[in-house]
């Protein structure tokens, strides 16, 4: 009998011809499931690089001194630092100015960021500074370097501090270090490779006599160690990175659903497919619909015929899309095909694919549920005409 059920689902009404119409909704079920984990692994994998840019150079975390003068300021940062690192809370101080930089008749006006730990520059832009050679240098982008007509090391920029004008405009020349930081971020309100460069952090303060040190936090803070450092220093300010940029990861966030959206889209059109086609299906199959009830057949029966195979291949499509995206993944095809340079590497998100195949088998389930409701009167028709004849 099951072999019978099969037949009426996947064969036309001649018993050695296939149909053919069931294999747009099992590929468009492959392709959705594709579509929607790739593109969701992959801006999310956008997502987390753009933030750890913005990381390191902000941290997960900053606290701000306010309102003090500039000894009373540094004190404050560094008490604080001292108790984050009691915590074993990792952190560094700089200072974070708009300048003007100026090299021959070229000039920008970029975002000068004073160091103090060079370690965290080193890690994540994967280059090694020389410490001593920092200390009088500028480390420029690579988008900067060819804005300015790319210095040579031993060209020196000249940085100009209008914003600490009191009365005269500070500035100073520092050379151009051997390397640059590279990092491509089309998407990106922070454009680091054009519009920050990094300096000491001594030099920074000197030069900028009006700016405040801040502490960068590799973490964010839990409450108590919040509300611990506010009641013993006066006059600060805790912001956690979604609190600098909160428009800009909202964006990427819809832009993610958005492109996954897609996905979704192709498997509303499968869905709308499938109800089609269970139409066309009990259509060519009346006769051995119409005898399978005048046997006893249950219109239960007849649904499940329909449920059972359609979740059946929509459960076959998905994983095979699910395997497919996850060697595509791995395998960093789009990264090393240059769709996406930008992106080293692409990581997977699970929770996507567990979503991707509820997704598509709900989807299929219902819209097979909804047109063989609507066909359920015409079920009934037929089993009335098999007992008249």
């Amino acid at each position: 009998m099951f072999r019978y059920y099969l037949k009426i689902f996947w064969n036309k009404n001649s018993p050695n011809k296939f149909n053919g119409s069931i294999l747009f909704p099992f590929i468009g079920t492959i392709l959705s499931t594709i579509s929607i984990i790739v593109i969701y692994c992959v801006m999310n994998s956008m997502e987390d690089y753009i933030k750890q840019a913005i990381v390191s150079i902000d941290g997960e975390s900053s606290i701000y001194a306010l309102d003090c003068n500039y000894k009373d300021c540094d004190n404050q940062v560094k008490n604080i630092q001292k108790y984050l690192d009691s915590k074993h809370i990792e952190s560094q101080i700089v200072v974070n100015r708009m300048a003007l930089i100026k090299f021959y008749n070229q000039s920008k006006i970029v975002n000068v960021v004073g160091v103090k730990d060079l370690k965290f520059l080193e890690n994540f832009f994967e280059i090694s500074i020389n410490k001593n050679d920092f200390e009088k240098g500028v480390l420029i982008g690579q988008d900067l370097f060819k804005e300015l007509g790319g210095p040579a090391k031993e060209d020196s920029l000249l940085i100009l501090a209008p914003l600490d004008a009191a009365p005269f405009v500070n500035g100073e020349f520092f050379q151009v270090l051997d390397q640059n930081i590279e990092f491509e971020n089309p998407n990106s309100i922070m454009d680091i490779s054009s519009e920050y460069i990094f300096i000491d952090y001594y030099k920074a303060l000197n030069m900028f006599s009006l700016a405040r040190p801040q502490i960068n936090i590799d973490t964010q803070l839990d409450s108590s160690t919040i509300n611990y450092i506010k009641q013993n220093i006066e006059n600060i300010l805790y912001e956690d990175w979604r609190d600098k940029k909160p428009l800009f990861f909202n964006a990427i966030k819809l832009e993610k659903l958005l492109y996954s959206g897609f996905g979704l889209i192709i498997a509303l059109i499968v869905a709308f497919n499938i109800y089609g086609l269970v139409n066309l299906i009990i259509y060519r199959k009346k006769n051995q619909l119409s005898l399978m009830l005048y046997l006893g057949a249950t219109k239960k029966q007849i649904k499940s015929i329909f449920h059972y195979n359609i979740l059946g291949f929509g459960f076959l499509g998905t994983l095979i899309g699910s395997i497919i995206s996850v060697l595509i993944i791995e395998s960093n095809f789009l990264v090393n095909k240059g769709f996406l340079p930008m992106l080293k590497e692409i990581s997977i998100y699970y929770p996507i694919i567990f979503f991707s195949i509820t997704f598509n088998l709900l989807t299929l389930y219902f819209s097979s549920k909804i047109s063989i409701s609507k066909n359920i009167k015409n079920i009934g028709v037929l089993k009335s005409n098999a007992i008249e004849s």
